[in-house]
């Protein structure tokens, strides 16, 4: 792994990774043991990790909750939990680089972040953000560290109080630091995501607008269940079916729901006090 840290370093692109990734080393293996014990849960990988930023980032961050280190891996059949323990066992600064497949940046995110992978985020960012496209977005989650009940074959979202949200703080104020000269807009979605990503970027002392989205997840039933703030968000059905006409996304992304998470996220994102600076990003 030291060959990939030297490699960038050496990218001029983004050098403020390879400090990110040594935040991440100094503050691995926190002692989670006696929430552990409490919650009767446990804790899949011991080191968080770095955001996945492409090489021509726009300055646009999105961050959602965290990883549900429950979920199955296509390919090993194992939970994503397992895959994580084993890795670490093996080389525990793999870890740090988990969005990223192989050793380069380019080759692009692995699939860990599924508000991407199943099409919510990305309609929802190019209706939202003219201009802004889904390969110059910087991604991750607000919450470095997941719990699965024991066993592991059940999530364990976070929680209030979780010693993991004072811990991701701690680890994203540093990393904030380091990206926030390049940082233009945060996009965090979730109420757990908002608050952790409000204190980092306060205790950062980075200045850049952050729009809050609610989370794609269970998205429709919520939107729709009060009727008058529904119909409100079908004023902005126009807009998002101006982007999907454009043809960039399979009419599997293009779903009801996926529509209407797109038209919340136009909502939010024009009613922001700082939109116009938003709407000049990627123009």
């Amino acid at each position: 792994m030291e060959t990939f840290v030297t490699k960038l370093k050496d990218l001029a692109y983004r050098p403020a990774l390879a400090e990110c990734y040594s935040i991440c080393v100094e503050y691995a293996k926190p002692d989670f043991s006696t929430y552990e014990r409490e919650a009767t849960v446990e804790s899949s990988a011991g080191y968080p990790y770095i955001p996945y930023v492409p090489r021509g980032w726009n300055g646009v961050l999105v961050l959602g909750l965290a990883q549900n280190h429950a979920g199955i891996d296509d390919e090993t059949k194992e939970t994503y939990g397992d895959c994580l323990r084993k890795c670490e066992e093996k080389n525990p600064e793999a870890s740090i680089l988990r969005l990223y497949e192989g050793e380069s940046p380019q080759l692009g995110p692995v699939k860990s972040i599924k508000p991407w992978e199943d099409g919510f985020l990305p309609l929802a960012l190019e209706c939202a953000v003219p201009g802004c496209h889904e390969d110059e977005i910087a991604r991750s989650n607000a919450v470095l560290w997941s719990f699965t009940q024991l066993g592991g074959r059940r999530d364990f979202p976070p929680k209030w109080g979780g010693p993991q949200l004072e811990r991701s703080v701690v680890v994203w104020t540093e990393m904030l630091k380091r990206l926030g000269a390049d940082l233009k807009l945060l996009i965090t979605y979730g109420v757990v995501a908002h608050s952790v990503m409000g204190a980092a970027l306060n205790e950062a002392r980075v200045t850049c607008p952050h729009v809050r989205w609610t989370h794609p997840s269970h998205s429709y039933p919520r939107l729709t269940r009060d009727k008058t703030k529904y119909a409100e968000l079908l004023q902005y059905e126009p807009e998002a079916m101006r982007v999907i006409m454009q043809g960039r996304f399979s009419s599997w992304k293009t779903s009801k729901s996926r529509l209407l998470y797109a038209c919340h996220a136009v909502k939010e994102t024009r009613s922001h006090e700082e939109y116009g600076q938003i709407q000049r990003l990627c123009q």
